[in-house]
């Protein structure tokens, strides 16, 4: 097969993929003993780049990644036959199959890549683009003349379909099949293609003078349907239709909203609320509408708002619902039958669906629960959509997402109640508790959330048996309760195992407003594997009763694609000190090759190591702490050091920083460790009550093991956090002068005030403080001594620790009053601090400008209170 390649007896001009043997990767270190450079921040930074897989062939030879650069990026391709390494500068939008690899540059052309040969071909001015899943054709969408035209290509070259006008198309999972919108004179056309077959079939499904919008298939590419909206923005009647065709059919369907609801042009399609969805099996649609705001976008005067002191939720949050769900419902239309059905109502007015979506799972958010916990608890209801039948699962449960997940097939929901898992069947309406009988925990009693589930890992085929986290280890269970098997020997060996299914980018399927569990094999799963004290980490095998290691080792093990059906595999692997490094591993054969090592320069410079520390608080509490070493490290020297905290950060230990001075938060350790720091992250344990005494104990008894050490001056250290981390240091330096130096980024510092501010949910603090992260465990009005002991403006007048304050002044999680309150206090109190606003800037800067400006201001503040360098003239003209 040849297509795309023009026949020539010599490598096409203009072929430039850059080859990179193996053995460069591995003899471009520099020489044992050479003197190790130290990074110049504005010269060396750029130099880093961030490693991210991108794709695998189906046969697992190809792999595609990624190296993300502050300016650019590159994309590879990896031939992991024959170890060899092609590059694509600035170019993204990949795809690779067993025979190809494509991708788009900056400049909108595609390059196509026979992979036996490595011969390619140059698409210039390409929109859209996609390989038939036979690899018989080439769909493109390109620009002629100011023309958007879609070329079909066949293996030999050759044009073989020109549709013209075409404004996009969307493709179906299988790539089979295309839905192109084309529009000549002002009128819509809306056609099917074939694209996967000699012939190329095509169908014409519409022609109209209304918008068309929102393609979507269904999962099998049986059936598609999209948006027709007559009037564009549905500022006076609004007619929109949805239009479904059927593959097995032929026809195609329309649910009108101005003929099949009461008021219907009063009525838009709502996207934003729940995404258009067709169901597995292509018989149901699943769409919400919403009243139109006649008055939206117009001048009026404001209302009055009023605050009634009996609702369940604040106004303004109350407001911002009703305009989302309030006004709106979700609905299920079979096109096939001709009916349709509401789903939601005023009192169920939000829900998901399960895994087969013939039921929906209903919830109200609001309740006398709501104003006082990050989440309500809330009744569930079962809702046929078949038969409009609703039944009460179950009441009173977390509003956690992750305390619900539904089997993939269908049959079941999983919820955490009463510190069990419980199991309800859609059929019989019978819930059972399947973890009751077991001895094992199935929820972490150290999390901020009370009785926090380890969580789910799956569902075997046909929802047969579900697999369930404790604390260590996974356990299988029939759906009946009636056996269950601990899959692994975690706990005996301190070692937490778990599914690698969906990693690293999700543990369950979003569905809507809940989540969807994984369909597992348990005789052929991949397990992700982390030692307690998180100095070990990597992969094993389990297949049925048996495990095996596929990696298991020192350093943080990530991101493993298995290639093909062989036993090799691919994974990131990096140190504190070591950049990630692409590994194939043989897991048969037990041996590793290094396919790609990430920033090879940094072999150039001087690194630290990180060390794992062990320490006890005043309560003989053993804690864990991540240690970094300075680059020059020596035993001769004490070093300066910097504490970060943010409650528990030792499970960082071997995560690679690259330098780089656009940190949002202000700090990246390895800027400080090239520059000679000590660089602390300890992890903190907490008293219900007592957050600032458990921060600054914890903190203080990490500290004390580290200058124990004689690694550290212990007059040369300086503590910073962001957040909640912020609030630490404000009360920790309040509580204990072992702070040269101290960083608070957009911290709490009056818990009184904080307690009574609305935040960026639109609800009162009350929540973050009696039940989330401050642990107080009781109102203000029942423990207000309390309260104001762990609010650092109160003890204001001890702190003698320089603190350099920043916020951002647009900040809506935590508001920058209150770092103005800390700011103020010191400032009255004559104490040394500086505070940075940051206009336009929220929780966390994102303009490069401001990132680079907080990066460079931070470290000059550690280096005037740490390093006596006394440089920084704003610091000096400013305290």
């Amino acid at each position: 097969m040849n297509f795309l390649i023009k026949k020539t007896a010599e490598r096409p001009r203009g072929f430039n993929l850059l080859i990179f043997p193996f053995y460069f990767v591995l003899i471009t270190c520099p020489l044992m003993g050479q003197v190790k450079q130290t990074l110049s921040p504005l010269a060396d930074y750029i130099l880093w780049g961030s490693l991210n897989l991108d794709k695998i062939s189906g046969d697992g030879r190809w792999v595609s990644f990624d190296m993300a650069y502050s300016q650019t990026d590159t994309l590879f391709l990896q031939d992991t036959k024959h170890s060899k390494l092609y590059a694509f500068p600035k170019s993204a939008d990949s795809s690779l199959n067993s025979m190809f690899f494509a991708c788009r540059d900056t400049s909108s052309t595609l390059l196509v890549v026979r992979l036996k040969d490595m011969q390619k071909r140059n698409f210039p001015n390409t929109m859209q683009y996609v390989l038939s899943r036979s690899l018989q054709n080439l769909v493109l969408l390109r620009e002629h003349n100011n023309i958007k035209q879609l070329d079909i290509i066949n293996k030999a070259g050759k044009v073989i379909k020109t549709v013209k006008n075409v404004e996009s198309f969307t493709s179906d999972n299988l790539n089979t099949k295309i839905i192109c919108r084309l529009k000549i004179n002002n009128i819509n056309h809306v056609v099917l293609l074939n694209i996967d077959a000699e012939k190329l079939e095509q169908s014409n499904i519409l022609m109209t003078g209304n918008d068309v919008s929102d393609i979507i298939w269904d999962k099998q590419g049986l059936s598609f349907c999209f948006l027709e909206n007559f009037e564009r923005g549905c500022k006076k009647d609004c007619r929109q239709k949805i239009n479904y065709y059927s593959s097995k059919t032929q026809d195609l369907s329309t649910f009108d909203l101005s003929e099949r609801l009461k008021d219907g042009k009063d009525y838009k399609i709502q996207l934003s609320t729940y995404k258009l969805k067709i169901s597995d099996d292509a018989e149901r649609v699943f769409f919400c509408v919403s009243k139109i705001d006649r008055a939206e976008g117009k001048e009026k005067n404001a209302e009055t708002e009023i605050w009634n002191g009996n609702d369940y939720w604040l106004y303004p949050r109350r407001k911002s619902f009703e305009k989302a769900f309030a006004s709106s419902f979700f609905l299920v239309w079979h096109p096939l039958k001709n009916v349709w059905q509401k789903v939601t109502s005023d009192t169920i007015p939000i829900c998901y669906l399960n895994g087969n979506q013939k039921q929906a799972i209903g919830f109200n958010p609001i309740n006398e629960t709501a104003e006082f916990n990050s989440e309500a608890d809330r009744d569930l209801y079962s809702i046929a959509l078949d038969q409009s039948h609703i039944t009460k699962i179950t009441e009173n449960i977390s509003g956690d997402i992750n305390n619900s997940i539904v089997s993939p097939d269908g049959k079941y929901l999983a919820y955490f109640k009463e510190s069990n898992w419980q199991l309800y069947n859609f059929q019989t309406q019978i819930s059972i508790n399947i973890t009751g009988k077991i001895s094992a925990k199935f929820y972490s009693e150290d999390s901020q959330k009370k009785m926090a589930p380890y969580g789910i890992a799956g569902w075997s085929d046909n929802d047969s048996e579900i697999f369930i986290y404790d604390q260590f280890d996974i356990w299988k269970i029939t759906i009946d309760s009636s056996k269950a098997e601990r899959l692994t020997k975690g706990r005996e060996q301190k070692i937490c195992f778990r599914s690698a299914i969906g990693l690293p980018k999700m543990s369950y399927i979003p569905n809507y407003f809940g989540q969807t569990g994984f369909k597992i094999d348990g005789n052929n799963l991949v397990l992700r594997a982390e030692s307690g004290n998180h100095n070990e980490s990597g992969f094993f095998l389990l297949n049925g009763n048996k495990i095996s290691k596929i990696v298991f080792e020192e350093g943080k093990i990530s991101d493993i694609i298995r290639l093909g059906t062989t036993n090799k595999y691919l994974y990131l692997k990096q140190k504190y000190n070591h950049p990630p490094a692409l590994i194939n591993v043989d897991a048969e054969q037990k041996r590793q090759t290094v396919l790609y090592q990430s920033n090879r320069h940094y072999k150039n410079y001087g690194h630290g190591k990180s060390e794992l520390i062990t320490y006890k608080n005043s309560k003989g509490k053993e804690l864990k702490a991540a240690l970094f070493y300075p680059a020059d490290y020596s035993s001769k020297k004490n070093y300066p050091m910097i504490v970060y905290i943010y409650q528990n950060k030792s499970h960082q230990l071997h995560e690679y920083n690259n330098p780089n001075l656009l940190d949002p938060l202000g700090f990246c350790n390895s800027n400080y460790t090239s520059q000679g720091y000590f660089v602390l992250y300890p992890d903190i344990s907490y008293e219900e009550g007592k957050p600032g005494d458990s921060a600054t104990d914890c903190v203080a008894s990490a500290v004390e093991e580290i200058v124990s050490k004689n690694l550290v001056d212990p007059k040369r250290i300086g503590i910073i956090g962001h957040s909640f981390g912020a609030y630490e240091v404000n009360i920790i330096i309040a509580k204990s002068g072992l702070f040269a130096a101290a960083v608070s980024g957009a911290g709490i510092s009056d818990l009184t005030s904080f307690y009574f501010s609305v935040g960026a949910f639109k609800k009162a603090e009350i929540w973050r403080l009696e039940n989330d992260q401050w642990r107080m465990g009781k109102s203000l009005y029942e423990s207000m001594d309390n309260y104001n002991a762990n609010s650092p403006v109160f003890s204001a007048q001890n702190i003698n620790t320089p603190l350099l304050i920043w916020t951002g002044k647009d900040d809506k999680v935590v508001s920058w009053n209150q770092s103005i309150e800390m700011y103020l206090a010191l400032k009255r109190l004559h104490k040394k601090t500086i505070m940075l606003v940051y206009p336009n800037e929220q929780h966390f800067l994102l303009m490069k400008e401001k990132q680079a400006d907080l990066n460079i201001k931070i470290q000059n503040w550690f280096d005037y209170f740490l390093k006596d360098k006394n440089t920084a003239e704003w610091i000096s003209s400013g305290i």
